[in-house]
């Protein structure tokens, strides 16, 4: 609970005397002052509302008091995402117990007590005084039911590939077509063959540039001593 020694902003006292005549239900709401108040103690932008229905009832056997009730709220926060300011609702069901112990019960039983409220999980305050602040009671659980990390409605965080603008995630090596880049691929899509010729064709080493092969002992057609050849032969066919 709060420290005794700070007033509450928001202090709604009821007197246990009340419990005499049995259950007691009763509705609170934070006035514009308290709201600005509380706005600051929890780091709001603002704190337009904040309301609960409550029902105070002593617990059989023990003389402890149980307060449960359910929180309505409307605050302004700050957007984790986009840093924005927007409205947010709060609701919030709870149930805390004030447990009175005489003083010659001891640390032992106060041990005894928080171990069997951690189990049950269970929240327990102590019991002091002849009055409960229901009011500090729904501040207090007004916080713990606020998102620890407000974001907007639509505001998202991107995690791993960028979001492109029309939604869909964007893919390093995608081409501006959809499909995956292939760095050995012509431009028309096709893959490059290291060893293919400009027209599609692979390119064969000993071809000549006519397509036929090269024969390297034959003789070159045209050349400076085809002259000198014919002539030769036909001596010898002589």
């Amino acid at each position: 609970m709060r420290p005794a020694d700070r007033h509450p902003e928001f202090s709604r006292l009821v007197p246990l005397s009340r419990l005499n005549r049995g259950v007691v239900d009763l509705a609170v709401e934070a006035e514009p002052e308290e709201r600005q108040a509380l706005a600051r103690r929890f780091g709001l932008v603002g704190l337009e509302r904040l309301a609960a229905t409550l029902r105070l009832s002593r617990e059989a056997g023990q003389g402890d008091v149980r307060l449960s009730g359910h929180i309505d709220a409307t605050v302004t926060r700050d957007c984790a995402v986009t840093l924005e300011p927007f409205a947010a609702a709060v609701a919030e069901d709870f149930s805390l117990r004030f447990a009175r112990r005489s003083a010659e019960a001891g640390a032992t039983a106060a041990a005894e007590e928080e171990v069997e409220c951690e189990l049950e999980g269970e929240d327990i305050e102590p019991l002091t005084g002849e009055t409960v602040d229901v009011g500090e009671a729904v501040a207090q659980y007004f916080y713990l039911a606020l998102e620890p990390f407000p974001r907007a409605p639509g505001a998202a965080v991107g995690i791993g590939n960028v979001a492109a603008p029309g939604g869909d995630a964007v893919d390093d090596d995608a081409a501006p077509g959809g499909d995956a880049v292939d760095d050995d691929a012509a431009p028309g899509g096709d893959a490059v063959d290291d060893e293919a010729a400009p027209d599609g064709d692979a390119v064969d080493d000993d071809a000549a540039p006519g397509g036929d092969a090269v024969d390297d002992d034959a003789e070159p057609k045209g050349g400076p001593f085809a002259a000198l050849a014919v002539l030769k032969a036909g001596r010898t066919r002589s």
